[in-house]
C-alpha cells in the first residue's frame, strides 16, 4: 500500500469564517395593513478575496392586506367569504455554495509519491489541488411572489394561491480554462436562469361532528425554468444521458436525443447526424463523437423535454374519531411521459424506409 501510495485512511480539516449583520422592521396598522422589511449584510471566506465578491447585502420587502378585518367585509360577504388576505414580497437572496467550491486561497496538500523502494525510503510532495479564485462570488436570486389566502363558509374551505417569478444569476459551475497555472477546470459564476410557477393549496373540513371528523388536503404546483446564460461548453454525452443537462434556451435539466430515422433495408437502426446525414448502427461510431462540445455541431440533437417534472401535487384525507385516526394520501404527480398520440408511430419504425418490403418480424 505504501509503494502504490494507497492511503490507509484520510483526515482533512477545513476552516471557514463567516460574519453577518441583520436588521428587520415591521409596521402594522390595526392588524389590517402589514409591511415588513429585512436587511442582511454578510461575508464569508469561502469566496474570493475581492471585497465585491466576499461581502454581499441581501434584503426582503413584503406586505399583506388582511381584507377580512376591514369593517365593511362582514357586511359585504356575510358568511360566504369568511377570510381574505392579499400578500406580496420581493427579495434578493444569495447562497455561498459548499466547501468544495472554497478556494479563496490556493489549496495545497501533501502526499507521498510512488517509489519502488518506498518501504526503505520515502519523500513528501506538495500538490496544488486548486488555484486561488479571487472573483468567485455568491449565487444570487431575485424573486417576486404574489399570493392570496381565502376562507369560505366559516373557514371550512381554505384556499391558498401563490404565483412567483425568479431570476437566478451568478450561478456557480465548472468552466473550462486555457490551463494557466496547471488547472484545466475551475469554479466560476457561469450561468443564469429564469423560472416561474404557481402553487395552489386547498383544505376542506368535509364532516365535523362531536365524535368524527373528515378533512381533505389538496396541493398542486406548476413550475418551469429556462437557462438564459451558460459560459461553458457541454459534451454531447451530457445532453443525451438520462439525467439531462443545462443548455441555453432550455430547462436546467433538458434531455436530448440523436434523431432516429427508422430502420434501413437490413433492419439496422439509422440516425440523422449533422448536415442531415444518415448513418446506421454499423458505421455510426466513426461519425458520432460523444465528446463533441462545439455548440454549432450539436444543433442536430432533438429536444425531448425536461427530466424534472413541471407538475406535482398530492391529495390526502384524514379520518379521525374519538379513538382512531386513518390517513390516506397520494403523492407526487409526474409530468414527463410519452404522449399517447405518438404511439401510432411505433409500427412504422419496423418497416423498411423504401416501403416496398414487408414488415420485419420480431
Amino acid at each position: 500500500m505504501k509503494e502504490q501510495n494507497t492511503p490507509y485512511y484520510a483526515l482533512i480539516n477545513t476552516r471557514t469564517r463567516s460574519n453577518a449583520y441583520f436588521a428587520t422592521a415591521t409596521y402594522s396598522y390595526n392588524g389590517i395593513y402589514t409591511l415588513n422589511g429585512t436587511f442582511r449584510y454578510e461575508g464569508t471566506n469561502l469566496l474570493g478575496k475581492s471585497r465585491t465578491a466576499r461581502w454581499l447585502p441581501t434584503w426582503n420587502v413584503s406586505g399583506a392586506w388582511n381584507a377580512s378585518d376591514e369593517p365593511w367585509f362582514r357586511d359585504t360577504f356575510k358568511d360566504a367569504l369568511s377570510h381574505l388576505t392579499l400578500k406580496a414580497s420581493y427579495s434578493l437572496t444569495a447562497d455561498a455554495g459548499n466547501l468544495s467550491m472554497a478556494n479563496a486561497d490556493m489549496v495545497i496538500r501533501a502526499r507521498t509519491p510512488w517509489r519502488p523502494s518506498a518501504a526503505q525510503t520515502s519523500e513528501t510532495a506538495l500538490d496544488i489541488i486548486s488555484l486561488a479564485n479571487q472573483d468567485l462570488t455568491y449565487e444570487k436570486k431575485h424573486e417576486l411572489n404574489i399570493g392570496a389566502d381565502l376562507g369560505f363558509l366559516d373557514n371550512r374551505i381554505n384556499l391558498s394561491l401563490d404565483w412567483y417569478t425568479r431570476n437566478n444569476f451568478d450561478l456557480i459551475g465548472v468552466i473550462n480554462t486555457q490551463g494557466v497555472g496547471g488547472q484545466n477546470q475551475r469554479f466560476g459564476n457561469v450561468a443564469a436562469m429564469k423560472s416561474h410557477g404557481v402553487e395552489v393549496s386547498l383544505s376542506t373540513r368535509n364532516i365535523q361532528t362531536k365524535d368524527f371528523q373528515w378533512t381533505t388536503d389538496f396541493i398542486f404546483g406548476y413550475n418551469a425554468n429556462t437557462v438564459t446564460q451558460l459560459d461553458t461548453r457541454t459534451q454531447m454525452m451530457d445532453f443525451i444521458s438520462g439525467t439531462g443537462f443545462a443548455r441555453v434556451g432550455y430547462p436546467v435539466r433538458a434531455l436530448f436525443s440523436i434523431p432516429f430515422a427508422g430502420l434501413d433495408s437490413n433492419g439496422l437502426p439509422t440516425f440523422i447526424m449533422q448536415d442531415k446525414k444518415e448513418v446506421n448502427a454499423s458505421n455510426y461510431s466513426s461519425e458520432l463523437q460523444f465528446q463533441e462540445s462545439e455548440p454549432e455541431r450539436l444543433e442536430f440533437l432533438k429536444y425531448e423535454g425536461p427530466t424534472d417534472p413541471t407538475i406535482n401535487g398530492s391529495l390526502g384525507n384524514v379520518f379521525s374519531g374519538s379513538c382512531m385516526q386513518i390517513l390516506s394520501s397520494m403523492g407526487r404527480i409526474p409530468s414527463f411521459s410519452v404522449p399517447a398520440a405518438s404511439l401510432h408511430r411505433f409500427p412504422s419504425r419496423l418497416r423498411p424506409p423504401y416501403g416496398s418490403g414487408s414488415e420485419l418480424g420480431l
